[in-house]
């Protein structure tokens, strides 16, 4: 299993520290050996310098390249050689005193191993490296003198565990941030899913309730009469509900002329003014004919209106479309919790592809105003 992306950046960072570290550190090691360098150590020190910067920029094209790690063992052993130097390379009377120009620079160069090798190769080669610095301090010690050089030696070690204590922390660090992402992660699509559930309910259950359910009311209230043309109208209306039902689901067009799939949806009897040509997202185009034709089914079923007219308008800002009737009016706030028709068919319809709707009625008339902004 992969590693997440915070561990993943830890990993980019790790390298980027080790870089800046090797050459933050060499630099001034190098100023500080060649300069307290003595005519007996001055070649030595020379030889060894050389050494370690060529493995150092070896070490560095290593990481920049993501070459495999056991390559870092070359600069290990550079380092070893750093460190078994001490007899030749510090002199005399520093590490009488303690002082060594080496135990920085191997510190720090087996620290920064922590931050991008794995647990055990880091270790090994820190335990290596520092073994060899004890040795090599050990062997350049004069006699009687303090073993402040070897306690540093000591102490080094200590600190390269600290670093990789340090760096294991981080990375669970890193892990636990992985982890509680993914799981948002996991929280935000099953709610996108459970919400586009929730969408495809509410679209069949308008679709129902705009052609099946809207049908059998007409026949169980007798507003469909007996006789030939009463069945002519219940044939021709059962014929449209199946060919929504047997639509539902289906993708739509990309895009959509609104004028003709008004002309296609609406009765003749509906006055319709549409300027030639509103293309609109196919989706769109749906939701807004389905709309309308809501809202021209409740003016003839509820409101008994004689006359209806619908007037789309467009322009860049997007497209309006007003549904007028003279019937009866209502009070769009009084309407029944259970009753669909406006707040779902019109409302939620257009409120699920980002548009409004308005709704102005009186004693006399009614107007639904849809608006979709480009």
């Amino acid at each position: 299993m992969g590693e997440g992306a915070a561990v993943q950046r830890l990993y980019h960072l790790g390298r980027a520290y080790t870089a800046w570290i090797r050459v933050g550190t060499f630099v001034p090691i190098a100023v500080i050996g060649g300069l307290g360098a003595t005519a007996a150590t001055a070649w030595p020190t020379a030889a060894v310098l050389t050494t370690v910067a060529a493995s150092s920029a070896f070490y560095l094209l290593v990481l920049r390249r993501r070459w495999r790690a056991h390559l870092v063992a070359v600069d290990a052993a550079a380092l070893v050689v750093l460190a078994l130097s001490t007899r030749w390379t510090i002199p005399p009377d520093w590490l009488a005193e303690g002082k060594s120009w080496l135990v920085p620079f191997i510190t720090f160069a087996c620290v920064a191993y922590q931050y991008h090798l794995g647990r055990m190769f880091g270790a090994v080669l820190a335990v290596v490296v520092h073994a060899a610095l004890v040795v090599g301090t050990v062997w350049a010690l004069p006699e009687q003198a303090p073993v402040f050089g070897l306690v540093s030696a000591c102490w080094s070690l200590v600190v390269s565990v600290l670093a990789r204590i340090l760096w294991t922390l981080v990375r669970r660090g890193g892990r636990m941030a992985d982890d509680a992402m993914a799981a948002a992660e996991r929280i935000r699509t099953e709610r996108r899913v459970a919400a586009e559930l929730r969408s495809d309910e509410r679209a069949l259950t308008n679709a129902l309730h705009d052609t099946a359910a809207t049908t059998l009311l007409l026949v169980g209230s007798g507003q469909i009469g007996r006789g030939s043309e009463a069945e002519a109208i219940l044939s021709n209306q059962a014929r449209q509900d199946l060919d929504v039902l047997r639509a539902f689901g289906r993708q739509p067009p990309e895009r959509m002329d609104l004028c003709s799939a008004l002309a296609t949806a609406l009765p003749a009897s509906v006055a319709v003014s549409c300027p030639a040509g509103v293309p609109l997202p196919g989706r769109v185009t749906r939701a807004v004919v389905d709309a309308i034709g809501e809202a021209v089914r409740n003016a003839t079923r509820h409101a008994h209106a004689d006359r209806i007219e619908v007037e789309v308008t467009s322009g860049p800002g997007g497209f309006h479309a007003v549904v007028r009737d003279d019937g009866v009016g209502f009070d769009p706030e009084r309407v029944p919790a259970p009753k669909r028709g406006v707040r779902e068919s019109i409302v939620g319809r257009m409120a699920a592809v980002g548009g409004a709707v308005a709704i102005e009625s009186g004693t006399t008339g009614t107007s639904v105003r849809l608006r979709w902004p480009a």
